[in-house]
């Protein structure tokens, strides 16, 4: 970075204008500035330039020298107070402003840009000091506005060549000047953009107010008059026609199988161990009677809560004590095992009771040994039923909007009632008692839906309907298939499903409303009303439109809706 106080060097482009150079003076890093011009600088042949040069100089406390040899820019620089030097190498000096004397005042000949670059800035102000006046001519007299500073003009009691007229000539030049601005191209461009952007919103604006928004309503009030229908339906997947006498009509069985399975973790516990072994002595009490019979094996004798099961036959035989009494006791030791593993089964001699044997008792004189532990775990009936819940709490509507879907696509109407799921097949991975840290259960179950043509509908409802209305003076105007209602109350029996279906029809004026849209459309209101009242049948007709802006019902078909009601209006019919 240069020294602040050093000269720098600036040269000047033949096409850069003053406030280019202005920027370039401010920019620059050192405080005396050499200004090298290019032959024909234009822009320093005026004087506001070149005293908005000096100005903004002063304002960055720069000191400039003009480096140039132009004769015409040596007055100029005069007036204002400006350095010009012919050369980098050359002395600076003021130059004579017009008629007066060239001579540079005392100093100025001592101006060295070398010797002077550390003078601090008000010693180089001082340079030409004590220099006299140059006087202006009144064609030099302009008057300059600075950012918010007043104007400041040459004083007009300064004697100039031309007196009084010259000094009004420049004062009227000076007022001029005032007045001239340079227009700001980019607000004008904005100005366009801004302009441009709200003619083509209102074009489209127009477009949309003019032919996309405009709707009419017409409702058409008629003697017209609901006719209900009320019948017990069989629906049966294996007819093909309609049977009238039987209400039978064909239907569609529409089905989908879920699967769905569920992880759980087993809660159960088994004990893998040991069993305990031991022996044990029957008893069969005294010898009154005959000896009993013999005591099977897998008979189960317990004590302590502990249950063992004997392991072979047992046969009582009379033996006489050393007192002399007679009983029946075993003929041997029978070999007892524990009906489960586990050290719990370790118990030490004692007596034990016998399943099933009147008067047979047991006891050891040895301990139950040989009982371990080793628990893991198990698949309880719990678990499996858990997994099971779980996969039952699967949400089921989209199952049924699936089978709805099927069954319109293919032209039926779905019996949403007869929506059932089959009993689900279920398969767990492991089974009650199975040792495992977790058990899976897969659960498969098929969905039904009935369904019944649309056009089957249609014809059972209008068999009932025709009868009741005069074909001569009377039409249906709404058959009432799309909102008829089916309920099913009874199980389906051997595939055929029963419902409750329920319909309204409405029966008036044959009103053809194709041909109403395209007489009314440009009409205004009470064209509309006149051409629709000269239909047999009409009571009332009302017109309205949105948005509030239309007045007329639209050219296009598309946004007109006719209404055909009830005289009164308690059913429409829309077209």
């Amino acid at each position: 970075m240069p020294n602040p106080s050093q000269k720098e060097v600036i040269y000047i482009d033949v096409d850069d204008e003053i406030t280019a150079i202005i920027d370039k003076v401010r920019s620059s890093a050192g405080r005396i500035i050499a200004l090298v011009l290019p032959k024909r600088a234009t822009v320093l042949q005026s004087i506001v330039n070149m005293r908005l040069l000096k100005r903004s100089a002063e304002q960055a406390k720069k000191h400039i020298v003009l480096i140039t040899t132009e004769t015409g820019l040596m007055p100029l620089a005069g007036a204002v107070g400006m350095h010009v030097a012919g050369s980098l190498q050359s002395k600076p000096i003021i130059p004579e402003t017009y008629g007066a004397a060239s001579t540079a005042p005392a100093g100025d000949d001592d101006f060295d840009v070398s010797e002077v670059a550390d003078k601090p800035v008000g010693q180089l102000a001082g340079i030409g000091a004590g220099r006299p006046a140059a006087v202006p001519t009144a064609n030099d007299l302009e008057t300059i506005q600075l950012d918010d500073e007043p104007d400041q003009t040459v004083d007009k009691a300064a004697p100039a060549p031309g007196g009084v007229a010259a000094a009004a000539a420049s004062d009227k030049a000076a007022k001029k000047d005032k007045k001239l601005a340079v227009p700001d191209f980019n607000k004008f461009r904005l100005g366009l953009i801004v302009g441009g952007v709200l003619l083509v919103g209102l074009l489209v604006f127009f477009y949309f107010a003019a032919f996309v928004l405009p709707k009419a309503t017409v409702t058409i009030a008629t003697d017209s008059s609901d006719i209900k229908t009320n019948a017990t339906i069989n629906l049966s997947p294996t007819e093909t026609q309609i049977v009238t006498e039987e209400n039978l009509l064909p239907a569609r069985i529409e089905q989908k199988q879920q699967t769905g399975s569920q992880q759980v973790s087993a809660t159960g516990q088994k004990n893998k161990g040991e069993k305990a072994k031991g022996e044990v002595t029957l008893l069969a009490g005294t010898c009154t009677a005959d000896p009993p019979a013999d005591v099977p094996a897998g008979t189960g004798v317990s004590a302590n809560g502990q249950t063992f099961i004997t392991q072979e036959n047992t046969t009582f035989m009379p033996r006489i004590d050393g007192n002399r009494k007679c009983t029946f006791v075993a003929d041997d030791e029978t070999t007892v095992i524990a009906q489960a593993p586990g050290a719990s089964y370790n118990i030490g001699p004692g007596t034990f009771t016998v399943a099933g044997g009147s008067g047979v008792t047991a006891k050891s004189s040895e301990a139950m040994s040989g009982g371990t532990d080793n628990i893991v775990k198990s698949v309880k009936t719990e678990d499996i039923e858990s997994a099971k819940q779980k996969i039952n709490a699967t949400d089921t509507n989209s199952i049924k909007s699936d089978l709805r879907s099927k069954l319109e696509a293919a032209g039926y109407t779905a019996i949403v009632d007869s929506f059932n799921g089959s009993e689900p097949v279920v398969t767990p991975s492991a089974q009650v008692g199975d040792e495992s840290d977790t058990v899976t259960v897969t659960q498969s179950t098929t969905y039904t839906m009935y369904g019944v043509k649309k056009s089957d509908v249609r014809t059972f409802i209008l068999a009932n309907v025709n009868k009741r209305i005069d074909p001569k003076r009377q039409k249906i105007l709404n058959d009432g298939v799309s909102k008829a209602n089916f309920d099913v109350s009874a199980p389906v029996s051997s595939g055929v499903l029963t419902a409750s279906m329920s319909a309204t029809s409405l029966a008036g004026p044959d009103i053809n409303t194709a041909a109403i849209k395209t007489a009314i459309k440009g009409k205004k209101t009470n064209d509309v009303r006149t051409y629709v009242r000269s239909t047999p049948g009409v009571t009332d007709v009302t017109v309205k439109y949105s948005p509030f802006w239309v007045t007329k019902v639209p050219n296009k078909e598309s946004k007109i809706t006719v209404l055909i009601d009830k005289a009164d209006a308690s059913t429409n019919a829309q077209n």
